[in-house]
């Protein structure tokens, strides 16, 4: 790792800095159409909660078989990730 990489952000430190998760979720077999409604839903939804800066969704290859979906998600910062993650919105998501 090169030095610029240990230097924190002027006036916030570590916490200030975007943030960029990524997720896989894999989908029960005949489920994906109503998954991928209720993802882009929840996509759209989600990003008009406060620290967001953009969502990616990633579908299984045509005729690869695959379930698996991936998601990467940014955020302005680790406070931001955490607030999503502490919102009714997430919350419900997890749920389901």
């Amino acid at each position: 790792m090169s030095a610029g990489h240990d230097r924190q952000p002027e006036g916030g430190g570590l916490d200030a800095s975007p943030l960029t998760v990524c997720i896989t979720r894999t989908v029960r077999a005949g489920c994906e159409a109503a998954f991928e409604q209720a993802l882009h839903a929840f996509a759209r939804d989600s990003l008009a909660l406060p620290g967001q800066l953009g969502v990616h969704i990633m579908r299984p290859a045509p005729g690869s078989g695959s379930r698996e979906y991936g998601v990467v998600r940014k955020f302005a910062s680790r406070s931001a990730l955490e607030d999503f993650r502490a919102s009714p919105l997430y919350q419900d998501w997890n749920r389901t």
